[in-house]
């Protein structure tokens, strides 16, 4: 007697089959024409269905996202410089930074922003065209590295640079760890350069 098996099973099925064939009387020959189903690990079993699903969950990342309107503007925290443009995301510690805009045509933004430890702070900046009355104030110092602020407002840049300013009358200030603010007023005209080059003085 012979007894063809033919048909698609899962591997699991087949092998129960075959358990139960082993019990068969010794004169049955069988011929296994079985094919594995391919298919089943497209549906879910029962058992996978019933056990819950772990929940993978991404923690908030700490640091600061700075955003600007229009985008592209250059970003200094404490007075340097930061690789990339806006929109950008920096990864910091928790603590107090100053932090400044700059794109060329649109006024400064200045402001400050707290990190937190439980999670991720924004600078949303809306920059303002200027008036189209623009000046440039070269300003170097001894020695070089003291941030550069323009009428109380901090640039986020350090010497030497040149500075783009509005036509009219200023104040620059030169602020560096261990010397004396070193103040200076002057007059750009449109179009014009100016330039600053003060020795600073040590705090004694």
């Amino acid at each position: 007697m012979t007894l063809m098996l033919s048909g698609k099973l899962r591997p699991s099925e087949h092998s129960e089959l075959l358990k139960f064939l082993r019990n068969a009387p010794s004169g049955v020959q069988v011929i296994d024409d079985i094919q594995y189903d391919d298919t089943f690990n497209s549906t879910p079993s029962s058992e996978n269905l019933s056990k819950p699903q772990p929940i993978q969950s991404q923690p908030i990342a700490q640091g600061l996202l700075v955003t600007s309107e229009p985008p592209g503007a250059d970003v200094f925290l404490n007075g340097d410089k930061q690789p990339n443009q806006t929109p950008l995301s920096l990864p910091l510690k928790p603590g107090k930074y100053n932090i400044v805009l700059r794109l060329p045509g649109y006024e400064a933004y200045s402001g400050s922003v707290q990190i937190r430890d439980d999670g991720q702070a924004k600078v949303e900046a809306a920059l303002h065209q200027k008036n189209g009355h623009v000046a440039w104030v070269q300003v170097e110092s001894t020695p070089a590295g003291a941030e550069i602020w323009v009428d109380g407002i901090a640039t986020g840049q350090r010497t030497p640079a040149r500075v783009e300013i509005s036509s009219g009358i200023h104040n620059i200030a030169l602020k560096l760890d261990g010397y004396k603010t070193s103040h200076h007023a002057l007059q750009a005209s449109d179009g014009g350069t100016v330039s600053v080059f003060p020795s600073l003085q040590r705090i004694r």
